[in-house]
């Protein structure tokens, strides 16, 4: 049995380092802008707060960290993820947006589809009619995502995020999740985590306009 163990812990290694888990990864994301004609009120989105809180060497990888510990370097946070692991499950490489993207700014742009797909004017920042626009803000609690080391290999994505402000939604609303997984039984490749997060921010963008009014 032990042997057979060995065994299965050695393959399992092997396919997620084919995946390059001991480097930095960036992932590209483009939100789609929806056709929908605008009927309804302009607004803008004044702010995103980024919430969330990294751990050094965290019990669960579910909790935000990335590589070296580089907490302090908000820079980099800001850009962050996901965190990929070793095939016996120690943290490895860190999963981020490119130079110049913060998730905040990826949230905005969800937010901002969700609500023109509603109907909405979003007036971006210095456009005409922004400083009368109704103003909207949200806080991201949860945007993260990670591998789970099992029969299979699955990485998975949750984001959670509070609206504050005078969205148009019921109170029993302003707390907006996304949700996605892949699960492989062979390897964890680059683009799979490319292909998470975008399968993620759809599901947000999803639930964020299903509970606009």
């Amino acid at each position: 049995m032990n042997a057979v163990k060995t065994v299965f812990l050695a393959i399992i290694a092997g396919s997620v380092l084919a995946g390059c888990a001991a480097s930095r990864s960036e992932v590209d994301v483009a939100i789609a802008k929806p056709s929908t004609a605008p009927t309804k009120a302009a607004v803008k989105i004044t702010e995103v707060v980024d919430k969330r809180r990294f751990e050094i060497s965290p019990r669960s990888p579910s909790t935000p960290s990335v590589r070296d510990n580089e907490i302090q370097n908000k820079e980099l946070t800001a850009r962050a993820v996901g965190r990929k692991r070793g095939g016996f499950g120690n943290a490895w490489g860190d999963v981020v947006l490119p130079e110049g993207q913060t998730v905040s700014g990826l949230v905005e742009q969800v937010l901002a589809a969700a609500l023109a797909e509603k109907g909405y004017v979003v007036v971006p920042k210095g456009g005409a009619g922004y400083e009368t626009a109704r103003p909207l803000s949200a806080e991201i609690e949860k945007f993260w995502s990670w591998v789970n080391l099992g029969m299979d290999i699955r990485i998975t994505h949750e984001s959670l995020i509070r609206l504050t402000g005078p969205w148009p939604v019921p109170e029993s609303g302003r707390e907006v999740r996304g949700h996605a997984f892949y699960n492989s039984y062979v390897a964890i490749v680059e683009s799979d985590w490319g292909d998470l997060l975008k399968a993620g921010t759809n599901d947000l963008q999803r639930n964020a306009a299903a509970v606009l009014q």
